[in-house]
């Protein structure tokens, strides 16, 4: 008997009582299903959202960087001076939990911020293995000159883009952002 190639076409099998008798499966709908939506996803940079949102981001990283620079700031030390700004005194782990970075790394935002002058951590009294985070009055005074350096990046970027858009922008991401969080991983 011939060996049959692992590679060979396999001859398909009709697998649910439904399509053994010739109907059309009935099929759950979901959020997202490519024919109530009309939109099928594909894995290129013009379709894929994923992949888009990833491009815009890095985009936005690259001319924020470039326009903190001067300052120097990193995109880490302005997320994290962003976070204290609004919430001065964070933590050291909460304001890692913010900006979404290890502990690691947090640690060397957080060191190269002392150097520049702009943070001090200190000691909790409860627990003295646990840092608060403290802008200095030169942190302080960083917020209206690196805020406005950021917002020349949006400027830019929204040249030519109607307010209804940017809002429907907004709140397309909003809708994702919420389709996403508490989501089971797939499984394979």
């Amino acid at each position: 008997m011939a060996q049959r190639s692992v590679l060979a076409p396999r001859a398909y099998r009709p697998s649910a009582p439904a399509e053994r008798n010739g109907r059309a499966p009935q099929r759950k709908r979901t959020a997202w299903h490519p024919e109530s939506s009309g939109f099928t996803p594909t894995f290129s940079a013009e379709r894929h959202i994923g992949t888009a949102l990833r491009e815009t981001y890095r985009a936005f990283a690259r001319a924020v960087s470039q326009n903190l620079a001067p300052l120097g700031l990193t995109l880490s030390m302005w997320f994290a001076l962003r976070s204290l700004w609004e919430a001065d005194g964070l933590g050291q782990a909460e304001l890692g939990r913010r900006i979404e970075l290890n502990p690691a790394a947090v640690v060397a935002v957080l060191k190269a911020l002392e150097a520049a002058g702009l943070v001090v951590r200190r000691r909790t009294r409860k627990d003295r293995r646990i840092y608060n985070v403290f802008l200095t009055s030169a942190g302080r005074k960083l917020r209206i000159k690196a805020t406005a350096l950021a917002l020349q990046v949006d400027a830019r970027a929204l040249r030519g883009v109607k307010h209804d858009e940017i809002e429907q922008v907004l709140a397309t991401l909003k809708r994702l952002r919420s389709n996403l969080a508490g989501q089971p991983k797939a499984t394979a």
